[in-house]
């Protein structure tokens, strides 16, 4: 027995030191739970992942967790995890944190802005940074913006002006924008939830609506309602966040790490933009009808949603006009500068 004693007596202190290091360890290691609510098939789910990779190479201080398809639940519910601290990181729409931060449903306002280009300019020259300023305020860091894909009209029939889209049953999204935009189409506007949006189609309770591009191409809407109608009116827009307080804890080096592992902003939306042209062109080849507007046309779309365009502002209140007239602005600089 006093063998045995004597040798516990010479294995406490190591066993001591052993612990000591494994709890420095644990304590050094930083919890980083990612949630989104990507589609398997788009450079948006690559990455997610290889992101989550390159920060859990050997010696990283990142304990990584990836839940990115929908593991955590839909867009707010990653928005909510995120906000709360139960998730240190998300992508996550700006419907989803217009909920947060109404004043960015402004930019549901349908045809107020129209291509790619202009968005990414007006976001480079002050949007972003005002955008970023009101994550801020909700206890958020915004670290991508991704401009990456379309909201479209979708119909069992062709729906190619405005006035073919009077008294049609159109489903409309939750948002305010997506109702007030059908309404002055003098659409039949109908809500029905995502998740019974194909159901509806079916039974005749709805004929058509608007969705994003990506929800229509992959969700088995097409099946249903086989013509897509690219008006462009919205764009749909995903920002990568972080939870404020986790990211001021980290070192400027930890954070630089975080950032460095994201793609950086123009080659997430080349190739999310290049999914879209993709998937549209897929589309055409198995039967379904994509109708791109002329000019006229669409300066008759335009016209038409224009007179969403007040309700919609009054509606949010806040800084909302402010951040219209930014948008208004930049989209006046944008076509100086184009011409």
């Amino acid at each position: 027995m006093t063998r045995y004693k004597r040798l516990i007596d010479k294995l406490t202190p190591i066993l001591a030191v052993v612990v000591a290091l494994s709890g420095a360890a644990r304590a050094e290691t930083i919890p980083l739970t990612i949630g989104a609510a990507a589609m398997q098939d788009l450079a948006s789910d690559k990455f997610y992942h290889a992101f989550g990779r390159t920060l859990s190479e050997p010696g990283s201080p990142f304990a990584v967790k990836v839940m990115v398809r929908g593991e955590g639940g839909s867009d707010e519910q990653n928005l909510a995890a995120v906000r709360r601290g139960r998730m240190q990181m998300g992508g996550i729409s700006y419907a989803a944190i217009s909920t947060s931060a109404p004043e960015l449903a402004v930019l549901n306002a349908a045809f107020l802005l129209t291509s790619y280009d202009e968005i990414d300019f007006i976001l480079a020259h002050g949007l972003e940074d005002r955008i970023n300023a009101m994550l801020q305020a909700n206890g958020l860091v915004g670290l991508r913006h991704i401009p990456a894909s379309w909201n479209i009209v979708y119909g069992k029939r062709p729906i190619l002006s405005p006035a073919d889209a009077k008294k049609v049953r159109m489903r409309a999204r939750i948002d305010s924008g997506s109702m007030l935009f059908l309404k002055a189409l003098d659409a039949d506007v109908i809500h029905v939830a995502a998740t019974e949006v194909i159901p509806s189609l079916q039974t005749g309770l709805i004929d058509g609506g608007e969705t994003n591009s990506f929800v229509y191409l992959l969700n088995g809407i097409y099946a249903e309602a086989p013509h897509l109608i690219m008006t462009r009116h919205v764009p749909s827009i995903t920002v990568v966040i972080a939870n404020r307080d986790w990211w001021n804890s980290m070192t400027a080096a930890q954070r630089q790490r975080i950032d460095g592992a994201l793609p950086p902003a123009p080659e997430w939306r080349r190739l999310m933009r290049a999914d879209e042209d993709r998937l549209i062109a897929a589309a055409a080849r198995k039967g379904i009808t994509v109708h791109e507007l002329a000019p006229e046309k669409l300066r008759e779309w335009q016209e038409t949603a224009a007179a969403s365009h007040p309700p919609l502002l009054d509606e949010i209140g806040g800084d909302a006009r402010a951040i219209y007239d930014l948008i208004v602005a930049g989209k006046v600089a944008y076509a100086k500068r184009k011409n």
